[in-house]
C-alpha cells in the first residue's frame, strides 16, 4: 500500500467529517508537531483541534490497516474482521418479495437497506455481537482496490439484513448499486469516537470547562471553595463536626472513627469536599471508590449548605464500573438515575432512564431532582447539552479517571461545572488507544495524568488492604513510596497447595509469535499455569472464583482457553464424566492484564510470556501494566517468565527481580505442598511433573484418612476433597446368626447367608462394650 502523507492541520476540525474518508484512508495525515503534556496550550481552538485530529485519527489508523491487511491477503483475512456477501436491496416491495425477508420498518432518510449471506459456519445466533448500530462497514467488489465506507445504522439479524448510511457519498451509478459487495465490518467500535468528536466540534471552543487549570495548566494554587464546617453522621447517629480545615488536629481521630476512615483517606475526602479541582490518587488496594462513595454522600447531605445545584453527575468510562459505582450510592440514597443501555445489574432496572414512563421530556425534568446521574462518557457526550442546560449538573465525579481519554472527559463537560474531582491512579493502566504511533503525541496520557505533571498534587491513599506484604513490597518504592499495609494484611494464610505466597519460576523456553505478528504466546507457560490451577482447584474450599490467570498477550490468552477446553474434549472422547475440578477449571477467569485493573483475586497466576535471546520483550516492559499484574491478588500470586531476558532489557524488572531475590522468591521449580501431608513438598516446572507429583492436588503418598467404612483410604492422596472412591478392602461384616464374615469387598452388598441382616462389626463392639460399661457401674454401687 502506497501510503502518503498530507497535511491535515491547516483545515478546521469544525469542517472536518466525523468519519473515516478516502483520503485519510490511503493518506496518512501529518499531524501537528507535538500535542502538550507539560505547559500550556496557544488556544481553546488548538485544544479542541489537537484532540480532534489524534482521536479520529486513533480510529482511522484501525480502516487503514485493515484496508491494507485485506488487499495484501486477498480478502482471506483471519481473525475478528467479519466479511459477509452483500446484495442492496433497491426498494422495500424488493424486500418483501424475497423469500424470508420482512419489510424493514427502521429504514431512514438517506440510507441504504442491504441483505446479506452469513460467513461460512456461522449462523444468527453467532452474531449478537457483530454489525452493531454504530460501527463501520467496509464494502468492496475488487478486492479493495476500490470501496464504500458506511455507518450500520440498524440491523435486523433473523432476516439477514441491514440498514446503512455511506460516509462519502454512495454510489456513483445504478450499475454500481447492482453489483455483488464483500463487506468488511471494523474490528474497533466506531460509534463512542463518532459522539466524542461530534461533541466536540459542537462545544464553543470558550465552552471548556475550567480553561485556567485544563488549557493554561494553571494548577499550582487551585480554588478552595470556602466550605468550613459540615455535619457527618457518626457511628452511634449522633452528629459529628467535620472541620474541613484542619488536617492533623485533636478532632481528627473522631472524625476518622465517624466516617470509617484512615487518615490518608480522611484528608482526600477534605480535600476533595473543599476544591474546585481535585486529584485522589489510590494506588491498588486502597479503597479508592470506598473514598469516592464518601464524598458523594457528604456532597449530597450538604447540598444546601454547599450550594450545590442539579445532581451530582457521576462519569466512568465502562458500563460495569458505572453499575457498581451506583450500586454503592444506593445504600444511602435512592435518588439515582442511571442513562445508558448496557447496563448488567438487574438492581438498577427500575433506575435506568430508558425504563421510565412518561415522555422524553417529563423524565429529563425529574432527573433534574435526583441526588445522583450516572453516564459512561460516551452516553454524557452524547448527552452534553441536556446534562448542563437541563439537568443542570455543577458537580462531577470522575471515577477511575487516569483510565479515560482526556478529550473523553472535556467532551462530556462544560464551563458551568463547578467543581470537579478525579479518581484515580496514573501509576496504573493509562487510557487504551489503537494506534501506538499516538503515544509520541501523548493521547494515551489522561487529563488525570497530565494535570500531576503540570503540578496538581494529589491527595495519595497510602493503606492498603488487598495484598499481603510478601506482595506489597513488589509495589514499593519503585510504584508507590509511602503505600503502607493496613491491619490484617499481615495474617493472611498461605494460599492452599502452595508452599509460598509469592513464586517466580524461571524458565527460559522460548516464545512463539503469532500468525500475523500482532501477539505472542508461550506454550510451556500455558501449560504450566493451567496444571497449577487444576492443582488449586483439587484443594479444600477452593473454587473457580478463588483463582484468576493472567497474561500480558490476547494471544497466551486465546492459547490458555484453548488448552482448557482441550482437556474436557479429551474427557469427553473417552467417555468419562467431568469431575466438579474440571468443571471449576472450565469456568476459571482467563484475561489480559489490560481487562482486570480494578479488580482482584485471592490467587492470581500470572504469564509474562516473553523469552528470547534478544532482548526484546514489549510492553511486558511497560511500567503501568507491571503495576497493575503484581498488585491484584489477596493471598497468592505465582509468575512465571525468563527472568534473564526480562531484567536484563528492564530497568523495572532488574529492581522487581532484586526484590524478589531477596525473599529468595526466585526458582526454575514451583514448590507445592501437601495439605494432607505437609512434610511433603514437590518441587516442578512444568505441568507433567504436577501431574506425576500431585494428581489429585495431594502427594503421591497414601491418603490414609478414615472412611466411613472405618478403613483407612489406601487409594493416592486427594488431599482437597472426601470422596476416597470405593473400598477395594476386605468387608470387617459379619452375620449376627452364624458369626460368619462377609468374604466380599468393602464397597460390596453383602450376601445373607442367614435369615437375619449382617450387621457391622464395629456396632457389635459399640453394643459390648456398653454391656461391660453397665455391668461395672452396678458392680460399684
Amino acid at each position: 500500500m502506497d501510503l502518503k502523507y498530507y497535511q491535515d492541520y491547516e483545515i478546521s476540525y469544525k469542517d472536518r467529517c466525523i468519519c473515516p474518508t478516502l483520503k485519510e484512508i490511503e493518506l496518512v495525515p501529518h499531524l501537528m508537531p507535538h500535542s502538550i503534556e507539560r505547559g500550556s496550550f496557544a488556544s481553546a481552538i488548538c485544544y479542541c483541534h489537537i484532540w480532534f485530529t489524534l482521536l479520529k485519527e486513533d480510529f482511522t489508523c484501525v480502516v487503514r490497516n485493515e484496508v491494507y491487511a485485506a488487499r495484501i491477503n486477498k480478502g482471506a483475512i483471519k481473525g475478528p474482521n467479519m466479511y459477509y456477501n452483500v446484495r442492496f436491496c433497491d426498494s422495500y416491495k424488493s424486500v418483501g418479495m424475497k423469500k424470508n425477508f420482512i419489510k424493514c420498518d427502521c429504514r431512514e432518510s438517506g440510507s441504504e437497506l442491504i441483505r446479506f449471506c452469513l460467513p461460512e459456519g456461522k449462523n444468527n445466533s453467532d452474531q449478537g455481537k457483530l454489525l452493531l448500530p454504530g460501527s463501520i462497514v467496509l464494502l468492496t467488489c475488487d478486492n479493495f482496490k476500490n470501496y464504500l465506507i458506511a455507518i450500520i445504522k440498524c440491523k435486523h439479524l433473523d432476516h439477514s439484513q441491514i440498514s446503512i448510511e455511506f460516509c462519502d457519498g454512495g454510489f456513483k451509478d445504478k450499475a454500481q448499486k447492482q453489483r455483488t459487495y464483500s463487506m468488511m465490518e471494523c474490528e474497533v467500535y466506531f460509534e463512542p469516537y463518532k459522539q466524542v468528536l461530534g461533541a466536540i466540534q459542537e462545544m464553543d471552543p470558550d465552552d471548556i470547562l475550567m480553561p485556567h487549570y485544563i488549557i493554561d495548566a494553571q494548577v499550582k494554587n487551585v480554588k478552595n471553595l470556602g466550605r468550613r464546617y459540615i455535619p457527618i453522621d457518626g457511628p452511634d447517629g449522633e452528629s459529628v463536626r467535620l472541620d474541613l480545615r484542619c488536617f492533623g488536629s485533636f478532632e481528627t481521630q473522631s472524625e476518622q472513627v465517624a466516617l470509617g476512615v484512615n487518615f490518608s483517606q480522611l484528608c482526600a475526602i477534605k480535600n476533595a469536599v473543599n476544591s474546585e479541582l481535585a486529584l485522589i490518587q489510590g494506588p491498588p488496594g486502597t479503597g479508592k471508590t470506598y473514598v469516592a462513595l464518601k464524598i458523594t454522600e457528604i456532597m449530597i447531605n450538604n447540598k444546601r449548605k454547599f450550594g450545590i445545584e442539579g445532581p451530582i453527575l457521576v462519569l466512568c468510562k465502562t458500563n460495569r464500573a458505572l453499575d457498581q459505582f451506583l450500586l454503592g450510592v444506593l445504600k444511602f440514597t435512592d435518588q439515582v438515575i442511571r442513562f445508558g443501555g448496557q447496563s448488567k445489574c438487574p438492581e438498577l432496572d427500575s433506575y435506568n432512564f430508558n425504563c421510565q414512563t412518561g415522555s422524553y421530556s417529563r423524565r429529563w425534568s425529574n432527573a433534574s431532582d435526583m441526588d445522583v446521574v450516572g453516564m459512561t462518557t460516551t452516553a454524557a457526550a452524547r448527552n452534553r447539552r441536556e446534562i448542563m442546560d437541563e439537568l443542570g449538573c455543577t458537580n462531577v465525579i470522575v471515577e477511575e479517571a487516569a483510565q479515560i481519554l482526556e478529550p473523553h472527559v472535556v467532551a462530556s463537560l462544560s464551563s458551568k461545572i463547578k467543581q470537579m474531582i478525579l479518581i484515580g491512579d496514573h501509576q496504573q493502566l493509562r487510557p487504551t488507544i489503537n494506534a501506538h504511533a499516538l503515544t509520541n503525541f501523548y493521547l494515551d496520557v489522561s487529563l488525570f495524568e497530565r494535570l500531576v505533571k503540570n503540578g496538581l498534587v494529589p491527595n495519595v491513599l497510602e493503606v492498603q488492604h488487598r495484598m499481603p506484604s510478601q506482595i506489597s513490597q513488589l509495589l514499593c518504592p519503585i510504584f508507590y513510596k509511602n503505600l503502607k499495609n493496613g491491619d490484617g494484611v499481615s495474617n493472611k494464610p498461605l494460599p492452599k497447595g502452595l508452599r509460598n505466597i509469592v513464586s517466580f519460576v524461571h524458565h527460559e523456553e522460548g516464545e512463539t509469535q503469532e500468525n500475523g505478528g500482532n501477539s505472542w504466546t508461550n506454550l510451556h507457560e500455558a501449560h504450566f499455569l493451567v496444571g497449577i490451577c487444576q492443582h488449586l482447584l483439587f484443594q479444600r474450599g477452593y473454587t473457580e472464583k478463588d483463582v484468576t490467570i493472567l497474561t500480558m498477550y490476547k494471544g497466551q490468552m486465546f492459547e490458555i482457553k484453548k488448552i482448557i477446553k482441550a482437556i474436557k474434549a479429551e474427557k469427553a472422547k473417552k467417555g468419562e464424566t467431568p469431575s466438579p475440578e474440571l468443571e471449576a477449571l472450565t469456568k476459571v477467569r482467563v484475561a489480559v492484564v489490560d481487562d482486570f485493573q480494578g479488580e482482584e483475586c485471592n490467587i492470581i497466576l500470572l504469564s509474562l510470556v516473553r523469552s528470547n535471546q534478544h532482548g526484546h520483550i514489549g510492553f511486558v516492559d511497560i511500567p503501568n501494566r507491571v503495576c497493575v499484574a503484581l498488585s491484584r491478588a489477596k493471598i497468592g500470586l505465582v509468575i512465571t517468565g525468563n527472568i534473564h531476558t526480562l531484567a536484563t532489557h528492564s530497568n523495572t524488572w532488574k529492581w522487581i527481580r532484586w526484590r524478589l531475590d531477596k525473599s529468595k522468591a526466585i526458582n526454575e521449580t514451583l514448590e507445592l505442598r501437601c495439605e494432607l501431608h505437609p512434610d511433603q513438598i514437590m518441587k516442578v516446572k512444568n505441568g507433567e511433573e504436577i501431574k506425576h507429583f500431585s494428581p489429585y492436588g495431594g502427594c503421591n503418598k497414601m491418603c490414609r484418612m478414615t472412611m466411613p467404612c472405618s478403613h483407612s483410604c489406601s487409594a493416592v492422596c486427594h488431599a482437597g476433597t472426601d470422596d476416597h472412591g470405593m473400598c477395594m478392602q476386605s468387608c470387617r461384616r459379619i452375620c449376627q446368626k452364624c458369626r460368619r464374615k462377609c468374604p466380599k469387598k468393602c464397597h460390596e452388598d453383602c450376601p445373607k447367608c442367614c435369615p437375619d441382616e449382617i450387621e457391622h462389626i464395629g456396632q457389635q463392639m459399640e453394643r459390648l462394650s456398653m454391656k461391660r460399661d453397665k455391668e461395672s457401674i452396678d458392680s460399684w454401687s
